[in-house]
């Protein structure tokens, strides 16, 4: 026994023997609190070396004296590269002072918690650290240090930073709305507000506990509406009259309709409302010049459905009369020919023979008009017709009535087409009669019916190596009257192109020619496909 214990047991009267047991009880506790202090020093290592949040240790000079596994995730360096180094390396250029305030602080022995700080990590990262740092004391109480966890929030910092740029987004779009909007939370209590909407409706953050409170009055119950959208419905309407305040009546457009909370529970109301009323009144009045005007295309049609009544009567009348002259001047010159030849010298015969081309032409030209006229003024009655069945049976036509002319011709089998039966043989027959004239004087003449796409669209294509034409006098192709072969070299009156464009357009299809002189001619057009 230590003689100090052993001498102060025996001046207390305390025997030798209960000495002995009394240090022995020392030993004891002695031990046990070593054991503790093992152990609790033990927690205290496994809490540090696996916290989630970076711990370290300094001493009042700022020199890193610890270094823990979660530090080293955080700011990348181990703890050989740290320990003894100060902790200013982890500082941004420029802001060291911030560990003289903070040291300062520990001093006087401050807890200081949720200090938020940007430090740099060995990549050169700069992250947002929460800190919280305590002093420690030695046994006397004295303070020879700080232990500082730091957390990473710059995720955090990043959402809040979105967050706040979201919010300050969508209050600006709300204050800058061009129309009365506001936003209101379960008691109707104002969190947001357009400009539209306070000069309409007051101050955003007035007392009020219904929209009723707010709204013009009408004759929708706004209590039942603010309601039904508490309970998730959403309700609108466009034209809800309302009255003026200086008399009248307005119109508004507007909508309710609920907002959810995180957890999909509704969270107030969305409230909208636009003064729509000259809108309205804009709507009305188009509609009276509407039904003015339809009144007034109304009395027009009728009365340009009886001057083209009147003008077809005259037409056909003009045409009838005119038929018996022209048959009779072409009538009466064959009978010259015929029963006087014998009596006329060369001359007179060429002037009769003259006079009945004349008449024919005319008569041709009268047939021309007519079948214009008939193109222009009728409706087409569309059905699906067989394009290759029709230009089959009108080129055996041609060669029926023309056998001496011998033509090379090929119509595709695929040529279907959903238009007027009657028309669309018009136009066939001229295009085809066209090709067939201008192919005449070729020892081989070739005329091909071949399907042809226009721009995307399927059509049909007549194509034959006739005389062909300048490209350059094209515009006057779809003219009335307007011919681009003389008369001796190829007979007719110029109006087949004109039809047959009329039929086209007729169907909303186009029509285009190709030629080049003695090379042939290809005219493509489009209907509407069966």
């Amino acid at each position: 026994m230590n003689p100090y214990w052993h001498g102060l047991l025996t001046g207390l009267g305390i025997s030798a023997a209960l000495a002995a047991a009394a240090a022995w009880q020392l030993r004891r506790r002695a031990q046990g609190a070593a054991r503790a202090l093992q152990t609790a020093a033990s927690w205290y290592r496994a809490v540090v070396e696996w916290s989630d949040d970076a711990i370290i240790g300094k001493d009042l000079h700022g020199t890193i004296l610890s270094w823990n596994p979660a530090a080293q995730r955080l700011f990348g360096y181990a703890a050989d590269e740290v320990l003894g180094r100060p902790i200013t390396m982890l500082f941004p250029a420029g802001t060291e002072h911030e560990e003289t305030v903070l040291l300062h602080r520990i001093r006087s022995g401050e807890h200081i918690s949720h200090y938020e700080a940007e430090r740099i990590c060995r990549d050169g990262r700069t992250v947002t650290v929460s800190l919280s740092i305590s002093p420690i004391k030695d046994a006397r109480g004295e303070i020879v240090g700080a232990s500082k966890i730091a957390r990473d929030i710059t995720e955090h910092k990043r959402i809040e930073a979105q967050l706040r740029d979201s919010r300050q987004r969508l209050a600006l779009l709300i204050d800058q709305a061009p129309v009365a909007l506001a936003l209101f939370d379960r008691s109707a209590r104002c969190q947001l507000a357009s400009r539209r909407w306070e000069q309409a409706y007051g101050a955003a953050d007035a007392e009020h506990d219904d929209l009723a409170a707010l709204l013009p009055r009408t004759e929708l119950d706004w209590s039942d509406v603010q309601r039904r959208a508490l309970a998730g419905e959403t309700m609108r309407g466009d034209a809800l009259p309302v009255s003026r305040a200086g008399g009248g009546n307005g119109w508004l457009r507007w909508a309710v309709r609920p907002w959810h909370d995180s957890d999909g529970s509704v969270g107030g109301l969305v409230a909208f409302t636009e003064d729509v009323s000259g809108l309205i009144e804009a709507q009305r009045e188009i509609e009276r010049l509407n039904a003015d005007l339809q009144r007034r295309v109304d009395e027009g049609s009728i009365a340009l459905s009886g001057a083209h009544d009147e003008l077809d009567a005259f037409t056909y009348a003009v045409a009838h009369e005119m038929r018996a002259p022209l048959r009779a001047m072409s009538g009466f010159s064959q009978a010259l020919i015929d029963d006087h030849a014998t009596h006329l010298d060369g001359e007179a015969r060429v002037y009769l023979e003259q006079i009945d081309a004349a008449a024919r032409r005319m008569a041709a030209l009268v047939d021309g008009i007519l079948a214009l006229a008939r193109t222009t003024r009728s409706t087409p009655q569309c059905v699906d017709v067989d394009l290759a069945a029709l230009a089959r049976r009108l080129l055996h036509e041609l060669e029926q009535r023309d056998r001496a002319h011998r033509v090379d011709w090929q119509v595709d089998d695929a040529l279907r087409v959903h238009a007027d039966p009657r028309l669309v043989e018009v136009a066939l027959r001229l295009l085809l009669d066209n090709a067939w004239k201008f192919s005449a004087h070729e020892t081989q003449p070739r005329i091909r019916v071949n399907a042809v796409k226009l721009d995307g669209v399927d059509g049909c294509c007549i194509e034959d190596n006739g005389a062909g034409f300048d490209m350059s006098h094209a515009a006057r192709l779809f003219k009335p009257f307007q011919r681009l072969h003389r008369q001796d070299e190829f007979p007719g009156v110029g109006v087949g192109l004109a039809t047959a464009q009329r039929i086209v357009q007729r169907h909303g299809g186009r029509i285009e020619v190709d030629a080049s002189p003695g090379a042939g001619c290809r005219v493509s057009f489009t209907l509407q496909p069966a």
